[in-house]
């Protein structure tokens, strides 16, 4: 849900639980840092406001009080990458309390929202389309709550950034502090939540 920093960030969870089960809107949520502006353009009406969706749930975030704090407490290790280690942390807590947010079950979830992919795949930017089809063949969604996969998705985050980063302690400093960046976690993702169901196109 970061929009501060260059790097795409491969971490799509929460975009697609905020999209409020609208299959376009989901696939415009997935699409909202990829797509360029000409790619926008041909976007299907529903796809388009999904992309708006996104950049306005990113407004949100990086403005949020919260989230501020949090990128706060992670800047001693990660600088100016505090927004995306707290952005990738967000699925990581989504995917670890689900069942407080949704009834339904994640494995259920995910394996919707990779069909909703597979039909609007010609969507996808053709720059895009490989690395959104590792993410639903690898089954990404469902691992986002493992730590290991956790690691290894900012250790891919490390080999792109272009200033020096500490993304390889990312984890170890989750495992000191997942209390606090839980507490942090669940007070924004309540609002986030709200912020979502009253959005509008």
């Amino acid at each position: 849900m970061c929009s501060s920093t260059p790097i795409i960030i491969l971490n799509y969870l929460a975009h697609l639980f905020l999209s409020r089960h609208n299959a376009e809107w989901q696939m415009g949520n997935l699409l909202g840092d990829l797509v360029k502006k000409s790619d926008l353009e041909r976007l299907p009406e529903g796809i388009r406001q999904g992309v708006f969706m996104h950049r306005a749930i990113d407004h949100f975030t990086d403005n949020h009080i919260v989230v501020k704090s949090w990128n706060e407490k992670l800047r001693p290790i990660h600088q100016k990458y505090s927004p995306v280690v707290s952005d990738i942390l967000c699925d990581y807590f989504l995917s670890k309390y689900w069942n407080d947010y949704s009834e339904t079950p994640i494995d259920t979830f995910s394996s919707s929202a990779y069909q909703n992919i597979k039909n609007h795949r010609s969507w996808i930017p053709n720059r895009w389309s490989e690395k959104i089809m590792m993410m639903v063949n690898h089954n990404w969604l469902r691992s986002y709550g493992d730590k290991d996969h956790l690691n290894k998705t900012f250790l891919r985050v490390k080999e792109r950034a272009k200033f020096d980063s500490s993304f390889e302690f990312a984890v170890d400093d989750l495992e000191k502090n997942e209390e606090i960046y839980s507490d942090y976690f669940k007070e924004f993702f309540h609002e986030i939540i709200h912020f979502a169901n009253d959005w509008n196109p």
